[in-house]
């Protein structure tokens, strides 16, 4: 487990230590949401300083300019948020577990045609003896290899000049920072694009759908349950159902009329929900247990409440 909790997450002592740190750069190629290959970047002098200006930035934003949210998948992001979540156990499969051995890592390589990488990450050793990584997407539009049509040129020796080599740009944000067993979450997005697997979740989902049946059973249980753990969405609306313990609690009859009057499309077989696997009603079952939807007092209209805050 990290030292501290989530929410405590030290931010000016990472600043502090980041000043001295050693940099390394390397690309993350997914085979799968769970198997990733990595590359060593060998950097020229002065590019481990930019680098190294680059995340003490990120983290001197982080540290004056935001407002940590827990962790919500489905929360829209301001740029003056972010989320955090454990990352113990870690998520990405082996992403993190490989991390540490970065010195063992294969260099990267100018060919005629290259692997595109999936994500690029800075790797911090500071002088506690711990790595900080701040990662972000890589998309193809940053890369330019070799064989590209496109016509790349700089300007050297008061003249345009083309290049051969492959050209990759690197925005200077991050959608995610990883230190001491913690994730802080920058770009909702882009960290979802890279990691769909929040293991503690995963492993809870199981469990909280035992719970649920206890009160109101579900006909078609197990398909359910592996929708739910394909989306960290799904896992984190399923955990909320289950610890505020009150809609699915109640009735079969109660929730049923629940979903006749607010339009929430659930097929029942007797008093079990019947879960359907379509794209349009997968996540009905979540929306009627999570009472997702509400009577507006004033004007009377009907109402969607997804990502509920109790006030």
């Amino acid at each position: 487990m990290p030292p501290f909790e989530p929410s405590e997450f030290p931010r000016d002592d990472l600043v502090t230590k980041l000043a001295d740190a050693t940099i390394q750069v390397v690309f993350g190629y997914k085979n799968s949401p769970t198997d990733w290959d990595f590359q060593r970047l060998r950097l020229h002098e002065g590019l481990p300083d930019q680098f190294r200006e680059t995340v003490l930035a990120a983290a001197e934003n982080l540290r004056d300019e935001r407002v940590g949210r827990d962790y919500d998948p489905e929360w829209d992001l301001k740029s003056d948020e972010f989320l955090y979540l454990s990352n113990d156990p870690p998520v990405g499969g082996d992403f993190f577990t490989q991390l540490p051995n970065f010195g063992t890592f294969a260099e990267f390589q100018e060919r005629r045609r290259i692997r595109q990488p999936n994500i690029w990450l800075v790797i911090a050793q500071l002088s506690d003896d711990t790595l900080a990584y701040f990662g972000a997407r890589i998309t193809r539009s940053l890369v330019l290899e070799r064989t590209s049509r496109l016509l790349r040129v700089v300007y050297r020796d008061e003249a345009f000049d083309s290049l051969d080599e492959t050209v990759i740009t690197f925005k200077p944000s991050f959608d995610w920072i990883a230190w001491q067993d913690t994730l802080i979450v920058l770009n909702e997005k882009g960290f979802h694009g890279t990691f769909r697997d929040i293991p503690a979740l995963v492993a809870k989902v199981d469990e909280h759908l035992s719970s649920v049946s206890e009160h109101v059973g579900i006909a078609n249980l197990s398909d359910f349950a592996e929708r739910i753990k394909s989306y960290p969405a799904m896992m984190v609306k399923l955990q909320r159902i289950v610890e505020r313990a009150d809609m699915y609690t109640r009735d079969p009859e109660i929730l049923r009329k629940y979903g006749q009057e607010y339009a929430i499309d659930v097929d029942w077989n007797g008093d079990q929900m019947v879960f359907d696997g379509s794209v349009e009603k997968q996540w009905n079952i979540l929306r009627l247990l999570d009472e997702a939807r509400t009577l507006g007092p004033v004007t009377g209209k009907h109402w969607d409440t997804s990502s509920k805050t109790e006030v």
